[in-house]
């Protein structure tokens, strides 16, 4: 008996339209740059290519310009303003994919961290591949992240850290969280591991570096 096998192959982002968003974005013409991510789903790209492929590639691009001095921090600001509201705006679909939500995941921003686009992706991310996601947003008080994960027990706790500068603020918060829940497992990320070495907790058990989008795709609880 022959075995019919479907394999669905995703849609990428040709190069010619993310030269276009960047320019865009970096332009703050924000009316275009909707246009641009409403075209995208109507051509049905999958929601987590658009995040992987235009907003996550686009904002690390975005930080590379304003760390050379390319564009100042105003249009920095404005470049991730807009990019939140496209993601606020996709969150319906994302509601509506139909997964099964049979496991908890908290994200936060350590304390001190006023960054939280990243973190904020990685909380949709695992809406769309089939967690009760919550998001805790910027610069999580220590105390108050604890009695949150004492409320909701969730299953995954993810931390992001854009600046180098938070990295013991993180180590002292993952300290916090493993003292009060030994058991909880902990995914971590965001741009400052870039400028570090990746061992830099390798002293921790139960915390993982989370690289990439295909990466947090594989996470199970």
């Amino acid at each position: 008996m022959l075995k019919l096998i479907i394999v669905m192959i995703m849609k990428n982002i040709d190069n010619k339209t993310y030269q276009k968003y960047i320019k865009r974005l970096v332009e703050g013409d924000r009316r275009s740059c909707f246009d641009i991510v409403q075209s995208l789903i109507e051509k049905d790209i999958e929601l987590e290519i658009i995040y992987k492929e235009l907003f996550t590639k686009s904002m690390y691009e975005i930080g590379y310009l304003w760390q050379k001095n390319k564009i100042t921090v105003t249009v920095e600001h404005i470049a991730t303003s807009i990019t939140e509201q496209l993601i606020s705006s996709l969150y319906p679909k994302i509601l509506g994919s139909g997964q099964n939500k049979a496991c908890k995941y908290l994200g936060a921003c350590v304390p001190g961290e006023l960054h939280q686009l990243g973190g904020k992706m990685i909380a949709d991310l695992m809406e769309l591949y089939g967690w009760d996601s919550f998001f805790a947003g910027a610069n999580t008080p220590e105390e108050d992240l604890l009695q949150e994960i004492k409320r909701i027990r969730p299953d995954l706790i993810g931390l992001s850290i854009s600046i180098f500068f938070n990295f013991d603020k993180m180590k002292n918060l993952i300290k916090s969280i493993q003292s009060s829940f030994p058991d909880l497992k902990i995914i971590t990320g965001g741009h400052a591991f870039t400028l570090t070495d990746n061992n830099i907790l390798s002293d921790f058990k139960n915390v993982r570096l989370i690289k990439d989008i295909d990466e947090l795709k594989r996470l199970s609880c």
